[in-house]
């Protein structure tokens, strides 16, 4: 047997949890040939005694080492390394090449309407702005820590799953839907039932369930220029048609807004 008390190091004072730690363990010891395919690991009591840990604690890193595909559990025998390693290096995929291939081949067919949409676009191009938008904020200044606990604890309680709104209708959560229709009868004067609220992920939501039902194919829309993209991109996935008129100081032209609606 490998001498598993030597080679697996442990940091007890880390705030990483022991079955992580032990799990990572394994796995260098796994890819540096050290513990080769197919051997057999220690069982979870021998294990433990080992390393001076919990037998719970080595189910949990076995648990996880079974869920990554690097061991295999087998009823009644043990716990294997497997066979076949997972994939270190991820392979590229031929993204220039699938559009060309025959459908047969891909199963499915492409959706076109997709195609003018391309991620990660370069904010400058020739030293001109062509994406203005809010920026993103420093991840750094987030309470990470913090967000980390209050997670690890909300995922830990029996009502989990109605933290989680997975019991709820797709409106969305209705403590929050009520608290809206208040604040917009109080502040908007707009009056409003509860169901008629629903909530979306986001504004790009919001933007895409409006133009899917609002837009018949050819419709055409006003937008500002330069405008919010992002959304702009909703009404083409519609099949809506992008009537732009250009904005100052003071926001969109609305004369040229008239103009547009006297003619079309």
């Amino acid at each position: 047997m490998l001498p598993y008390k030597t080679i697996i190091q442990l940091q007890r004072a880390a705030s990483k949890p022991l079955y992580l730690q032990l799990a990572e363990e394994i796995i260098k010891r796994i890819t540096s040939g050290m513990i080769p395919a197919k051997t057999k690991l220690p069982g979870a009591r021998k294990m433990a005694g080992l390393l001076d840990v919990s037998r719970k604690t080595v189910l949990r890193a076995y648990e996880e080492l079974e869920v990554q595909a690097w061991i295999v559990i087998e009823p009644n025998r043990g716990c294997f390394v497997s066979a076949k390693m997972p994939s270190m290096r991820p392979s590229k995929l031929p993204l220039t090449e699938v559009r060309h291939r025959e459908n047969k081949r891909l199963g499915f067919e492409l959706d076109d309407r997709f195609s003018f949409i391309t991620p990660n676009a370069p904010n400058t191009t020739q030293g001109v702005i062509c994406k203005l938008d809010d920026g993103y904020p420093d991840v750094r200044l987030a309470p990470l820590k913090e967000l980390a606990k209050n997670m690890s604890y909300l995922v830990s309680t029996p009502k989990t799953t109605q933290l989680m709104t997975y019991h709820q209708a797709y409106q969305g959560d209705i403590q929050l839907r009520r608290a809206l229709a208040k604040y917009l009868t109080e502040t908007r004067g707009i009056h409003v039932e509860v169901s008629n609220i629903l909530i979306t992920r986001g504004s790009l939501m919001a933007f895409y369930l409006l133009f899917q039902n609002l837009l018949s194919p050819g419709d055409k829309v006003i937008v500002g220029n330069p405008g919010f993209n992002e959304a702009h991109n909703s009404i083409r996935l519609a099949q809506g048609q992008l009537v732009r008129v250009a904005v100052d100081e003071e926001g969109m032209d609305v004369d040229a807004v008239e103009r547009i609606c006297k003619k079309e």
